[in-house]
């Protein structure tokens, strides 16, 4: 949009076309004390100084939310010019108020929507950085604690959502979960509570991507590095399986690839532990990801250790084919096909993996618990022995010789 003769400056409203330019909107305030000039001037670098700050989202929220029009928004912002000309400094509400654009109740609306939306600066020990991914429950940002100047991701619970003592309650069990954990293929929990009506929980930064931004780039992964996946990921299931934590939600999305070959579980707001999954209502037993959700899970049933055997499996059949094991269009029809539909073997799909990769990603993948491996440390070994089976005999040889 071309807001002559202000060339450059957006005001991040998003004001239509038949609105007035900013030429003709802010005409008054130009005429108003001192050079036109000057002032023109003068206005175009509050609107510069301001695109990006607190004061342009909040506009922007409230022209959305239609509390205000866009040529109202056009008004505030020459107001605040006005009185900062006067030495006295006003905010978007107060000029708002003062006009009668606004009601003290459509305030309160705009700022609870501004808090969800904009970075805190700063939490408890933490220095927010930059914002790195957004889900259903919260934010992630790359953050610096500043008492070891050490960069980390931090959670943060939307603010929506922190009136609801549900979300709260799960946004604090998947940080304590977190923290009975400490292995290499698990992220690290570092910190968490609450400061300023924030609920955050930070924890190790993997810099790299995840497992789904991975096969976005590349639609399936080679043998050698799909088994060094598995491996890792049920060591990781090992570890919080031993210490009695169930992640109900392994997927793509929750494992993470460092640049330096890391591979990590992330992600535990669905865990819970082993005494308490026969507790869950049926509705939250089938809480989780429908592509990778055993059939147990999406049958509202007791979900065990096995089931997250499962997951692993439906996630290595993804990186081995391109695709989950079952899609549909509609979520009704991704679960029955979990349920009652066999996957289609991977070989059979046009995967080019070893006989013998195939037959374990399918063992993980069975209908029946009984009939998955007995438990995570037994996928551990499995991965090992295939991995070592496929070693060079030299290589072979020497890592014998080391082990002995």
């Amino acid at each position: 949009m071309d807001l002559s003769p202000y060339p450059g400056v957006d005001y991040g409203i998003g004001l239509p076309s038949h609105v007035s330019s900013a030429s003709r909107a802010f005409a008054p305030a130009c005429r108003y004390r001192g050079h036109p000039e000057r002032r023109r001037r003068l206005l175009s670098e509050t609107v510069q100084v301001m695109s990006e700050s607190r004061d342009m989202q909040f506009l922007k929220i409230a022209v959305k939310s239609g509390f205000i029009s866009p040529v109202q928004a056009e008004q505030v912002l020459a107001g605040i010019e006005q009185r900062r000309e006067l030495g006295v400094q006003r905010t978007p509400a107060e000029i708002a108020l003062e006009k009668g654009f606004l009601r003290p109740e459509q305030v309160e609306t705009i700022e609870s929507a501004l808090r969800a939306t904009l970075a805190p600066e700063k939490i408890a020990g933490f220095q927010v950085l930059e914002r790195i991914g957004r889900g259903a429950v919260g934010t992630v940002y790359r953050a610096k604690q500043l008492s070891l100047d050490k960069v980390v991701a931090l959670k943060v619970l939307h603010s929506s959502l922190t009136s609801h003592p549900r979300f709260v309650r799960q946004f604090i069990d998947e940080a304590r979960a977190a923290a009975r954990l400490n292995h290499p293929h698990v992220v690290q929990a570092i910190d968490a509570g609450e400061e300023a009506g924030y609920n955050y929980f930070a924890m190790e930064y993997v810099e790299g991507s995840s497992l789904r931004g991975r096969l976005q780039e590349k639609s399936a992964l080679p043998e050698t590095e799909l088994l060094a996946l598995g491996h890792a990921v049920a060591q990781g299931l090992d570890h919080a399986h031993q210490n009695g934590i169930l992640h109900r939600d392994l997927k793509p999305d929750n494992i993470l690839l460092g640049k330096d070959g890391q591979i990590k579980i992330a992600d535990f707001g669905l865990a819970i532990p082993f005494d308490e999954a026969e507790l869950l209502a049926e509705e939250h037993k089938r809480m989780g990801s429908p592509f990778y959700m055993s059939p147990e899970q999406a049958e509202g049933k007791n979900v065990e250790a096995r089931s997250d055997l499962y997951s692993l499996g439906a996630t290595l059949y993804h990186c081995a084919l391109g695709k989950p094991p079952f899609t549909g269009n509609t979520l009704k029809e991704i679960l029955t096909k979990q349920v009652h539909q066999d996957p289609v073997p991977l070989r059979e799909a046009g995967a080019k993996v070893s006989a013998e990769c195939e037959e374990l990603i399918m063992k993980l993948l069975a209908k029946d618990p009984e009939a998955r491996f007995a438990d995570a440390a037994t996928v551990v070994e499995a991965f090992h022995a295939l991995r070592y089976a496929q070693q060079p005999a030299a290589m072979r040889a020497t890592a014998g010789a080391v082990s002995r």
